[in-house]
C-alpha cells in the first residue's frame, strides 16, 4: 500500500503550487528526502514542475545518455508521471494556505509538505510543523512518535 502526500510551495503571490506524490510520503520517506536534497526555491521548484510525482528521489533529472522511464528508473532519480510515463502534466495551485489545507484534509492524502520562507514543514495537529525540528526530535529518539 502507498503512502501518498502533496509537495507544495509558496511563490513570490501568495498562490500554493503543488503536486501529489503517490509512493513513500511518511516523514523517513518523502520528508527526510525534501529536507535533504531539496533546499533552495529553485531545487523546489525544479521538482514540482515535474508535476504528479510517483516517487521523490535525491535527484530531479536523469543522466543524459541513459535511459530513465517509469518502468525502468534510474538510481535515485525522481519519478514523474508526465515525464516518465507520459501523462497528462497535473500541478495544482491553491490561492492560500486555508484552501491548500482544506483540499489536503478533504484527500485520501496522508502527509502534505510545504515550502515556505526557506525551508521544509509539514502539516500536523492542524499546523505547519518545521521539518528541521522534528528530524531533531526523531534523530534524538528515533523511537518518538510524532
Amino acid at each position: 500500500m502507498s503512502t501518498r502526500s502533496r509537495i507544495a510551495y509558496e511563490d513570490n503571490n501568495g498562490n500554493i503550487v503543488s503536486v501529489y506524490c503517490h509512493n513513500d510520503g511518511y516523514l523517513s520517506g518523502v520528508g527526510r528526502t525534501l529536507f535533504e536534497n531539496y533546499k533552495t526555491i529553485d531545487k523546489v521548484k525544479e521538482l514540482i514542475s515535474l508535476g504528479d510525482l510517483s516517487c521523490v528521489m535525491s535527484n530531479v533529472a536523469p543522466k543524459l545518455n541513459e535511459e530513465h522511464s517509469f518502468d525502468k528508473p534510474q538510481e535515485d532519480v525522481t519519478i514523474a508521471y508526465h515525464r516518465d510515463r507520459g501523462e497528462d502534466l497535473n500541478f495544482r495551485v491553491f490561492n492560500n494556505e486555508d484552501d491548500l489545507i482544506k483540499f489536503y484534509i478533504d484527500s485520501d492524502q496522508e502527509y502534505l509538505y510545504l515550502f515556505k520562507d526557506g525551508g521544509w514543514t509539514v502539516y500536523k495537529d492542524d499546523q505547519f510543523i518545521p521539518l528541521d525540528g522534528v528530524f531533531k526530535l526523531i534523530d534524538a529518539d528515533p523511537d518518538i512518535s510524532l
